[in-house]
């Protein structure tokens, strides 16, 4: 007969447990219940988080290396890391669901997930060894076996019992400050990882809106200048159109006048139209325009776009002084392709 709690042989004629002081049942050498333990639940429960930290990781990290133009991808590198995040957060998965189900691959992955915890001195490595050592005692062996309670011996019908009455306590305490501990470094690599990409989709996705706001004031300056004897004009002009033309029925040539939007401030700038124009023409009018979109912040673009009435839209790096009082585009910036 063994004890129900330890797993020591007793006396069969003994009341209590000479190891452990339990009191012995006599249907100890009954087949126990394959149940699958507290600890190993709180094992799969840790994996299966850590699958879904690493896999919003790898999406992040996948999503910022094909959003926007060219010059805002990641390139192979981000396709490489978006691949590492997603097969971490497979096997964390696939470990999981064979902790969970009580198959023996589950319990392997686990102590190599644990083997490289050996290297997180000193927290990591005192972590992985209590789970080592708890995953490779008798009874937790036999409930990943697959093996029916009908066919254990009894020596390993007590090392199962031990196992699956027992509370698991420390094991779990061990379990749960681990995750407490290592959440933040954790959470610290994933935001490392996926944050350079996110900016730099949400920088693509705002430089795009730039030079498609850009481009809707060009067209718009050329249909007013068409009907302003040439001549271009001021965002609030082309946005009501009625209070600056004389006789004009029509609709506005641009949706509004933009001061800012997605992160860039736009500037129009020009030059005055001379005063022997036609006096049919609107008091602002403008010979030549500029219009410059300025990122408000490094975080909400990189680089600068400017159009003029060519019509030709071109870029510079953030860093660069902005032209005061430009007639015109400068020429060294480079065309927008």
């Amino acid at each position: 007969m063994f004890c129900q709690q330890c797993g020591t042989r007793v006396n069969p004629d003994g009341e209590y447990c000479t190891k452990c002081g339990v009191r012995i049942l006599s249907t100890t050498l009954a087949p126990p219940a394959m149940t699958r333990p507290t600890a190993v639940t709180v094992l799969a429960v840790l994996q299966f988080i850590g699958g879904a930290l690493w896999g919003l990781a790898g999406a992040a990290v996948a999503v910022a290396g094909i959003a926007g133009p060219r010059a805002a991808q990641g390139g192979p590198g981000s396709a490489m890391a978006a691949t590492l995040l997603v097969a971490a957060a497979a096997y964390q998965i696939v470990c999981g669901i064979g902790l969970w189900r009580l198959r023996n691959y589950g319990r392997i992955m686990q102590m190599i997930s644990a083997a490289i915890g050996l290297l997180g001195i000193p927290i990591g490595t005192v972590i992985a060894i209590i789970v080592l050592v708890y995953l490779t005692k008798p009874g937790i062996r036999l409930l990943f076996a697959d093996k029916r309670p009908e066919e254990l011996t009894p020596e390993e019908i007590g090392a199962v019992q031990a196992v699956t009455s027992g509370s698991g306590g420390l094991v779990i305490i061990v379990i749960v400050v681990a995750l407490v501990v290592l959440a933040i470094p954790v959470v610290g690599i994933i935001a490392a990882i996926a944050v350079p990409g996110l900016l730099r989709a949400r920088i693509a996705g705002n430089e795009a809106v730039a030079i498609g706001t850009l481009r809707a004031i060009s067209s718009g300056e050329a249909s007013y200048a068409a009907a302003n004897a040439g001549y271009y004009d001021s965002q609030e002009c082309l946005a009501s159109p009625t209070n600056c033309l004389t006789n004009y029925r029509g609709g506005p040539f641009l949706a509004e006048a933009y001061r800012t939007k997605s992160g860039f401030r736009f500037e129009l700038g020009g030059t005055a139209a001379p005063d022997d124009r036609d006096p049919k023409t609107s008091r602002s009018s403008l010979s030549h325009f500029v219009v410059l979109a300025l990122p408000l912040s490094p975080s909400t673009g990189s680089r600068m776009f400017c159009v003029d009435d060519s019509g030709v839209l071109r870029w510079q790096r953030g860093e660069y002084p902005v032209p005061a009082e430009a007639a015109a585009c400068p020429a060294a910036w480079q065309p927008v392709q």
